[in-house]
């Protein structure tokens, strides 16, 4: 077991620089901007509130920059907002085809610390669920993925960090380490309890009350339960206030395309708080 170099690793992990991507300004709920500012204060990080944008119909350089600038005007309405809620933040713009491409391009050529988006309905009786984009994200972002899937405000929930402790004895032991390493540097900053969640199958030995231990968790935040992950963490999750869910992503082909599994899409979709997905591969 490596809890000793998870510590020291964890007391090291600092996000100072948060990219706020945002697609659709007009459509911004404030609540989502709040959650922003109230992650930034925490964490004493910059924001950096980001979009790209293109018109197939603007071939002239000069109406380009006229596009960028009108929305570079668009999103100072969002920096305004944090500036008065004590954070420090900027706009960028980029133009780029297609515009969600021109994202995954600016995030792997200068990686933030942390990427925030926010998660869309899909129609109007729909839940907030992961998109098609939303999951390109989680596969190639170098970086820390945050999810705010609902208006609530952090107000007192848990950090509940989703581990997989048969991990810990395979070549994937980085990842539940870099999970708790962002799970607990949230729960510092935000000053939320962090609660430690495993499920397994009957028979299996599970090694996260030792891993756990390793953090000095108390021993009323670890829970371990028996039977099927996707239905036991969504109704975890639910049964108590929970602000965020820290999971984890796997990276396996050569070409470091991250897979998260089944299971795991299936949780994500089922939850309603806040997602915070890391990988195994930091760049």
């Amino acid at each position: 077991m490596r809890g000793a170099g998870a510590r020291s690793d964890t007391a090291k992990m600092t996000w100072r620089h948060i990219m706020f991507f945002v697609d659709r300004p007009a459509g911004l709920e404030r609540g989502i901007v709040q959650k922003v500012g109230q992650l930034a204060r925490g964490l004493d990080a910059e924001v950096e509130v980001f979009d790209c944008i293109f018109d197939p119909a603007i071939t002239d350089d000069r109406e380009v920059q006229e596009a960028l600038d009108q929305r570079a005007r668009e999103l100072e309405a969002v920096v305004q907002f944090l500036r008065e809620c004590s954070v420090r933040s900027r706009v960028t713009v980029h133009w780029a085809h297609p515009p969600r491409e021109g994202v995954i391009r600016q995030i792997q050529k200068l990686p933030p610390d942390l990427l925030v988006i926010q998660s869309k309905r899909h129609s109007r009786l729909a839940r907030l669920l992961l998109s098609y984009s939303d999951y390109k994200l989680i596969e190639t972002a170098p970086c820390p993925l945050w999810v705010i899937k609902n208006v609530r405000p952090y107000d007192g929930g848990r950090v509940v960090a989703a581990m997989d402790p048969l991990h810990l004895h395979g070549q994937l032991t980085g990842l539940d380490e870099r999970i708790l390493g962002a799970a607990s540097v949230i729960s510092r900053g935000m000053g939320m309890p962090l609660h430690f969640f495993h499920a397994c199958m009957a028979g299996v030995e599970s090694g996260v009350k030792q891993l756990a231990h390793s953090y000095q968790a108390p021993e009323g935040q670890v829970h371990v339960e028996i039977g099927d992950p996707a239905v036991l963490l969504p109704r975890f999750v639910h049964g108590e206030s929970s602000d965020l869910l820290v999971m984890g992503a796997v990276a396996r082909s050569r070409i470091r395309r991250t897979l998260i599994g089944y299971t795991a899409e299936r949780v994500l979709d089922a939850t309603d708080c806040d997602l915070l997905i890391v990988r195994n591969d930091p760049a």
